[in-house]
């Protein structure tokens, strides 16, 4: 009898923790990344609770960049980006022509195309961000999809802090 209510109770406990896997699959811990926005190789993720201007990021893009960049392959959609933060909430980001202005920061410029010709999305006028909100840049190339194109970030897109492991920036 004994060993029946043990059996019972460890399926129950096995069923319960792949339904949460499910349902709050975990955060990725290393992530390999392809592309020149950061150096190519392998991040550590560590989370981190108090996202602030400067930090370098994993995060995801909101869901509309994601299509665009899937559509265009500029990422797979299962691979956040490395950016570092300019902004967080209660900074004001100003969008004028080609220029994009972060508090702190020299002017960025945006262009109007990516490599292969194709439009590139068309952000206008300046918006406060909101407490929630994070804004993304690569410093490592100017033509980057980041937040020039896509605007702010929802803060729980951001998986934590990204510390560089290992590759081509050897």
């Amino acid at each position: 009898m004994m060993m029946k209510l043990l059996l019972a109770a460890s399926i129950t406990v096995l069923c319960a923790g792949v339904s949460l896997q499910t349902l709050l699959p975990p955060k990725k811990k290393f992530i390999y990344n392809p592309t020149p926005s950061a150096p190519i190789g392998w991040y550590k993720i560590v989370a981190n609770d108090n996202v602030k201007v400067g930090d370098f990021v994993a995060a995801y893009a909101p869901e509309s960049a994601v299509e665009l960049a899937v559509a265009r392959q500029y990422l797979p959609s299962n691979i956040p980006l490395l950016k570092s933060v300019w902004a967080v909430g209660g900074a004001e980001v100003c969008f004028e022509n080609a220029r994009v202005s972060v508090p702190n920061y020299p002017v960025l410029t945006r262009y109007r195309q990516d490599n292969l010709g194709r439009d590139m999305p068309v952000l206008t006028g300046c918006f406060v961000l909101n407490p929630n909100e994070v804004f993304l840049i690569s410093t490592e190339i100017s033509n980057s999809f980041d937040s020039r194109y896509f605007g702010a970030v929802p803060l729980k897109n951001v998986l934590g802090n990204a510390i560089f492991l290992g590759g081509e920036r050897e």
